[in-house]
């Protein structure tokens, strides 16, 4: 059996060898997950925005992090 070419270089969480880095990494994306659906929900029925109009203030929120990140070197941790 041939071995895949050097250059691929394939990243498992498994390779989190620290538990306080799982910890972290699963806390990270519970958290994110839960404050998403949260402010999803917030803006569509609270506010009284609708869904089309939250999704898209949702899409100008991302594009204002992502050229932050991007144009004004803003930290990639920060931007997540």
């Amino acid at each position: 059996m041939q071995s895949p070419p050097s250059y691929i270089y394939i990243y498992y969480i498994i390779s989190c060898i620290d538990y306080l880095r799982e910890v972290f990494y699963w806390l990270t994306i519970l958290f994110t997950f839960a404050l998403e659906t949260a402010v999803g929900d917030l803006f569509s029925e609270q506010l009284g925005l609708g869904y089309l109009l939250t999704e898209i203030t949702v899409i100008i929120i991302i594009a204002c992090v992502f050229l932050a990140w991007k144009f004004l070197k803003l930290d990639g941790i920060l931007a997540f």
